[in-house]
């Protein structure tokens, strides 16, 4: 009758235990997501800030340079490096196929990704 009651209590707190752990994973899962939206309201006003303390001739050209990184073809945007997206004003890329590289570990790394 003991170990009875004794395995009853055992497994009421097995579940309890559980149930535990679940709500806790919800609970981070909520903050986790909460302090993501946090973040990228953050970075948003601080975009907008920095827009209006631009010249309009400088919104001008950062949206011209928007446009031009959406139309590139196979991830490939001139003027920029096909691995790590720098810029390559002022180098002599190295180029690989149609890809454009700023350094020769550029070109290994994503000949590997290829």
């Amino acid at each position: 009758m003991e170990e009875e009651q004794a395995k009853k209590k055992a497994e009421k707190k097995k579940a309890q235990r559980i149930a535990k752990n679940q709500r806790d994973k919800e609970k981070k899962a909520a903050k986790k997501e909460a302090d993501k939206k946090e973040e990228e309201k953050l970075i948003a006003e601080a975009q907008k800030l920095r827009m209006h303390q631009l010249t309009p001739r400088e919104r001008c050209l950062l949206a011209a340079e928007a446009r031009l990184s959406t139309k590139g073809g196979r991830g490939s945007v001139s003027g920029r490096c096909a691995n790590c997206e720098t810029g390559l004003d002022g180098l002599v890329p190295f180029e690989r196929l149609e890809y454009k590289y700023c350094s020769v570990t550029c070109v290994r790394e994503h000949k590997d990704k290829l």
